[in-house]
């Protein structure tokens, strides 16, 4: 998810994430450097997945009861206990 929320995103390129640890993250830069505000240093090996088409997906989730399957599949309707006509 974070490929399509970067720069990479909007350029439609074929990249690698990378992910590091989070002790080789520091908010402060090695003497003689300067960080801007709201950068991030990175010290030691980046561990980069394989590439990926940039393809974002969204989907749903639901349960249903196994008594409602069995009377769906009996070409029965299952009332919840509430009316549909309300």
């Amino acid at each position: 998810m974070a490929i399509c929320n970067s720069a990479a995103w909007d350029s439609k390129v074929v990249t690698s994430a990378w992910w590091v640890y989070h002790d080789q993250v520091s908010k402060t830069a090695p003497s003689g450097e300067y960080l801007s505000t709201g950068s991030f240093m990175i010290r030691g090996r980046k561990n980069y997945l394989p590439p990926s088409y940039l393809i974002y997906g969204f989907g749903f989730l639901f349960k249903v009861w196994l008594h409602q399957c069995a009377a769906a599949t009996a070409g029965q309707f299952v009332n919840s206990g509430r009316d549909r006509d309300e």
